[in-house]
C-alpha cells in the first residue's frame, strides 16, 4: 500500500488510468490533475474562464468522465472566476463541459455529478437522476431521489446512488430539492438507492440513521465480500497488518498452520506447556530453605523465624490476639511442653491461644 499526501486541496472525482496513474478533480484549485513527483499535484486541464490556478474554489469543479485514458467530460456548479462565486449558480447554472474542444454542452444543471460512459448525471440540487443528450444538451430525468445525490456506481443494468441529508449551511439552502421534498410530502434520507436504468424504478434502498448523515461517493468492487477501508490515523498504520484474503473461507495467512514443520513445532510447544503445568502441580520438594517473614500486629512489627529452619505449616494467631513469650506445639514425635509453660491471659479482643503442638521437627517459636 502506498500513499501520496496532496494537502487540503478538496479532491472530488478520482479515476485510475491503465498505467496506474490516478486522475482527479482538484476542486479548490479549479482544475483536473494527476500526481506530481514534486509538489501536491500536476495540472492537466483547467476551464478557459479560470484565469489562474488559485486556492479559491471559484467554479466548484467536481465531476469527471474518461473515454479510455482520455479526459472526456467534466462538470462544475457554476461559471465563475471569483472565489466562491459558484454559490450564486447552485439552483440552475451547472455546466457540462466537453474536454475535447472545451465547449459547454449545457449550462442549466443544478449541482451536477457526472459518471463516465453514457452521460448519466445526478442533479444534486434537484434530486433528479438521468442522462444528457450531447447533441442538444437536453437533460432527461429517469427518477427522483429523496436526498442530496452523489455517485453513482453502475453494475449491470442498475445504478447505485448515494443519498445524503442536506447540510444546514448556505451550500444547501434554497435548492429546488428542498421545495420538491416539501411538495412530494417526503423527508430527506441518507443511504443507498438502487435504480433500474431501463425502467427508472427504485428497486432497493438501504437507509442509514444515527450519526451518519452524508455519503460522498459509491463504489462497486466485483468479487469482494465485506470490503473495508480506513483513513490515515496517527499510529493506526503501526498496528494494522493485512494480507491477501480468500472471501470464501478465511485469511490466507492461515496457510502457515498447514505447513508440516510449523505444525510440528506448534504441537511440541503445546505439549511442553502442558507437561510443565502437570509437573508443577504434582512434584514433591526434596527440601526447604529457611527464610524470615514479617508478622504485622496492629501498628508494630514482630519477626517470626524458625530456630532450625523449615516451612511454617500453620499459625494459630488471629488479628488482634494477644501473644505470650512462647507458643509450643507438640506431637507424638516431639517431647511435651517443658515445665513452667503458662497459657497467656485472655483479653476482650480474642480468646487465648491454645496448645496445638509443634509440627514435625519443630521445637520452639518466639514472637
Amino acid at each position: 500500500m502506498a500513499g501520496h499526501i496532496t494537502g487540503d486541496v478538496d479532491i472530488h472525482d478520482v479515476h485510475i488510468r491503465s498505467d496506474g496513474q490516478p486522475v482527479f478533480v482538484v476542486t479548490r484549485f479549479n482544475c483536473i490533475a494527476t500526481l506530481a513527483e514534486r509538489g501536491s499535484f500536476k495540472v492537466l486541464w483547467k476551464p478557459d474562464f479560470i484565469d489562474k490556478i488559485a486556492a479559491e474554489d471559484r467554479c466548484h469543479l467536481n465531476g469527471l468522465a474518461l473515454d479510455g485514458d482520455v479526459l472526456r467530460y467534466t462538470t462544475c456548479v457554476g461559471k465563475s472566476n471569483v472565489s466562491d462565486g459558484w454559490r450564486d449558480h447552485r439552483a440552475g447554472g451547472g455546466l457540462l463541459i466537453d474536454l475535447a474542444d472545451n465547449e459547454i454542452i449545457t449550462d442549466s444543471l443544478s449541482m451536477p455529478q457526472l459518471h463516465q460512459g453514457k452521460l448519466w448525471l445526478i442533479q444534486s440540487g434537484t434530486g433528479e437522476f438521468g442522462h444528457v443528450d450531447t447533441d442538444t444538451g437536453a437533460f432527461e430525468a429517469v427518477c427522483f431521489n429523496p436526498g442530496f445525490g452523489r455517485g453513482p456506481a453502475f453494475i449491470g443494468e442498475y445504478a447505485v446512488i448515494g443519498m445524503s441529508l442536506p447540510r444546514d449551511n448556505r451550500s444547501f439552502n434554497g435548492l429546488p430539492l428542498n421545495e420538491r421534498l416539501e411538495r412530494e410530502g417526503a423527508a430527506p434520507k441518507c443511504g443507498l438507492a438502487v435504480i433500474n436504468l431501463k425502467t427508472g424504478d427504485l428497486e432497493h434502498q438501504f437507509i442509514l440513521e444515527g450519526v451518519v448523515q452524508e455519503l460522498y461517493d459509491v463504489a462497486v468492487i466485483p468479487g469482494v465480500v465485506r470490503p473495508g477501508g480506513r483513513g490515515r490515523v496517527a499510529g493506526a498504520d503501526d498496528r494494522q497488518l493485512s494480507g491477501p484474503r480468500d472471501h470464501r473461507t478465511r485469511p490466507a495467512d492461515f496457510r502457515y498452520a498447514r505447513d508440516p514443520v510449523v505444525a510440528l513445532c506448534l504441537v511440541a510447544v503445546l505439549l511442553g506447556g502442558v507437561g510443565f503445568a502437570v509437573w508443577a502441580a504434582t512434584a514433591q520438594l526434596a527440601q526447604g530453605i529457611s527464610a524470615a517473614g514479617t508478622l504485622i500486629v496492629e501498628d508494630r512489627r514482630r519477626i517470626v523465624q524458625h530456630l532450625e529452619g523449615g516451612i511454617i505449616k500453620a499459625s494459630t494467631f488471629r488479628k488482634g490476639s494477644a501473644c505470650a513469650q512462647a507458643t509450643w506445639r507438640w506431637s507424638s514425635r516431639t517431647p511435651p511442653p517443658p515445665p513452667g509453660f503458662r497459657r497467656p491471659a485472655s483479653n476482650r479482643r480474642a480468646s487465648p491461644p491454645r496448645w496445638t503442638g509443634w509440627p514435625r521437627n519443630w521445637r520452639a517459636m518466639r514472637c
